[in-house]
């Protein structure tokens, strides 16, 4: 068993190629350590490698990079930290990340101990040609006991203390790799957890998306809560706990936030019924946008995060949060500010957050036979290429809402409802984002002799929306289209549209 592990970590194509350019023997010793170690031993891809340098880091890395033909880049000048990009001939689109960094401490096994979790604290030589031996692994931890174990164990307290990040890399890792986190070290996250307020906040966004991004993460943000990192992280949660939220919800809404979570991570497992048809339209969709399902866990995290601040009580003591999804989009928007996250990312949380009602309401004016195909699109275009993020956190909201005693009358005709956004969204393009406009603005003011200005966008959007109808479907009828709207602006007197 050892021996094919070693075999799969060795002949590894990147760490043939840098035993190929340590041939020169000027070159100090060389150690591969940490992740690229766990991920070879647990059979995973390896995409990132770190490396010890028994000597300067930088100047071996520079040295690497000519030979390797790799982009060189210092990460951090007073800690002499490089790292190397490097592609396989041919594969340029896949590279992978090398890190380079000196020794700490007179030896390797020093030098490992030093690091965070017993799973990360194992290194190798690289480039010794000699044949493998029962010591081919420094191991001064017991990392590979705990990796057999499937554990993830402290080196010890203080190593948590000097990067506080590792209180939530603990959580990640044992999301990310299946494994459980060894009670001593659970313990001392819990009473260090106020210590990760001391971390740069893009480091902590990063750790916190990638355990987002975990298929399975619910439990790992439940153990968040326990060790007091979550509201640590995200304070605009604190306030949901023992929040009752009335006849429409069966669970306070810390649990209902909880619940909605465990329905959005198996449904993007298993998928959604009413949305099966349109599993391939969704794993396009993401497939097109950069970790955008952790973006939509957070979302949900945060959705309800404004009721706190809008709550109210009826005659009968019954509770209200009129606007809560507005003040939410406030209060989530501000928090992704203070994770360093990007603008792009902010506004999809925000607008997420904003609009996490509209399907709601919607289904309520169905009811009452007052929502038009004119509503829904426009609604559909407030969210344009984000619509499907919606679609997830509404139904996950909705389903969370309605408990076992929901009525199937009630879900059939939420079901219903997000049918119909879901096949003007994916089918009739009603959020306009792949350019089916049937005119454009300038043969608008050339076809009807008007200024260009506000009249103008106007018209398109009511064209536009003609067009999803399909009142229209060419030219010529958006342009006859245009000329009644056109009228009917200036006479006052409604067309038929």
């Amino acid at each position: 068993m050892m021996q094919q592990v070693r075999n799969r970590i060795m002949e590894n194509p990147v760490l043939n190629r840098i035993r190929s350019a340590l041939s020169d023997e000027t070159f100090p010793p060389l150690y591969l350590v940490g992740g690229a170690l766990r991920d070879g031993w647990l059979g995973r891809e390896i995409r990132d490698f770190d490396f010890v340098v028994a000597g300067d880091a930088r100047t071996t890395a520079s040295r690497l990079a000519v030979l390797l033909d790799a982009r060189y880049v210092l990460l951090d000048e007073d800690w002499g930290v490089a790292r190397l990009i490097w592609s396989a001939p041919g594969r340029k689109e896949d590279p992978v990340w090398l890190d380079f960094v000196s020794m700490r401490g007179e030896s390797l096994q020093e030098d490992l101990r030093q690091r965070d979790f017993t799973c990360n604290a194992m290194g190798v030589r690289i480039g010794e040609k000699d044949e493998p031996d029962a010591g081919w692994l420094e191991d001064p931890t017991g990392g590979l006991r705990d990796l057999r174990k499937r554990l993830i164990r402290m080196v010890h307290p203080q190593r948590l203390r000097e990067d506080p990040l590792r209180l939530l890399r603990a959580l990640r890792l044992a999301c990310t790799l299946g494994f459980q986190i060894e009670g001593l070290t659970l313990k001392a996250i819990g009473s260090q957890s106020q210590g990760i307020l001391s971390v740069a906040p893009e480091r902590v966004r990063d750790e916190l998306f990638k355990l987002l991004a975990c298929p399975e993460s619910l439990a790992w943000i439940v153990r968040m809560e326990e060790t007091g990192l979550l509201t640590t992280i995200l304070p605009e949660m604190q306030g949901l706990k023992g929040l009752e939220q009335g006849k429409f919800h069966h669970l306070d809404a810390w649990n209902h936030t909880l619940e909605a979570y465990r329905i959005l991570e198996e449904g993007c497992r298993e998928g959604f019924e009413p949305m099966l048809a349109y599993e391939g339209d969704f794993r396009t969709w993401c497939g097109a946008q950069r970790e955008v399902l952790p973006l939509v866990k957070a979302a949900l995290l945060l959705h309800d995060t404004g009721k706190p601040l809008t709550a109210t009580f009826d005659e009968a003591r019954e509770p209200h949060f009129y606007g809560h999804a507005g003040k939410g989009a406030e209060i989530s928007a501000a928090a992704m500010r203070r994770l360093r996250a990007s603008r792009n990312d902010e506004e999809k949380v925000r607008k997420w957050v904003r609009y996490h009602m509209g399907p709601l309401h919607m289904m309520r004016a169905m009811q009452t036979d007052h929502l038009t195909e004119r509503a829904k699109i426009r609604f559909l275009r407030r969210l344009g290429s984000d619509a499907p993020g919606i679609f997830l956190l509404s139904i996950a909201d909705f389903l969370a809402s309605a408990g076992p005693s929901a009525t199937s009358e009630r879900n059939e005709l939420f079901c219903s409802l997000l049918n119909s956004l879901l096949e003007l969204y994916f089918r009739r393009d009603a959020a306009s984002i792949r350019g089916n406009r049937l005119v454009t603005g300038r043969e608008l003011i050339d076809a009807l002799g008007i200024p260009p200005g506000p009249t103008v966008g106007r018209l398109l959007r009511r064209l536009e929306e003609a067009r999803v109808e399909g009142k229209v479907s060419d030219r010529a009828e958006a342009l006859r289209l245009a000329g009644s709207l056109l009228d009917e602006m200036r006479t006052g007197k409604r067309t038929k549209s």
